[in-house]
């Protein structure tokens, strides 16, 4: 691939089947910001920069893919940087009781601490036992 000479805007999405917690979003967003502020020096190499996204990532904890996607302004091209797995789990299973702690003590900061909110379909299954 050819050099990209300009800053590069980031996009991630994880997996379908991969549940990140909130404490994985604010990694994975600290990646993407140290990435960032990387790909704004100069012109880079696409390939040793797409080496690089990978290697972040992976020591970080994930394992990932990255697409890119030319612009319609030329020599400038945008990586999506999608989740794949983690790379190291203690069983392989999410844990839901992390989650529901995170998301009760609003560790994103979002303003909505204390509360899960079920859907509707959540609360059908659980009240038909099979939560």
């Amino acid at each position: 691939m050819p050099d990209g000479p300009q800053s590069i805007p980031f996009e991630y999405k994880a997996d379908d089947s991969l549940d990140l917690l909130d404490s994985e979003i604010i990694v994975v967003e600290g990646v993407l910001k140290e990435l960032n502020k990387r790909s704004g020096v100069g012109g880079i190499n696409i390939d040793a920069f797409d080496r690089e996204i990978v290697s972040r990532f992976f020591d970080a904890g994930f394992n990932v893919t990255v697409n890119w996607y030319s612009t319609n302004v030329e020599g400038v091209y945008i990586p999506e940087v999608q989740i794949n797995s983690r790379t190291r789990s203690d069983d392989g299973m999410f844990d839901h009781e992390r989650m529901a702690h995170e998301v009760q003590t609003d560790l994103l900061d979002l303003g909505t601490g204390g509360i899960v909110k079920p859907t509707a379909e959540d609360i059908k299954r659980f009240a038909s036992g099979a939560g």
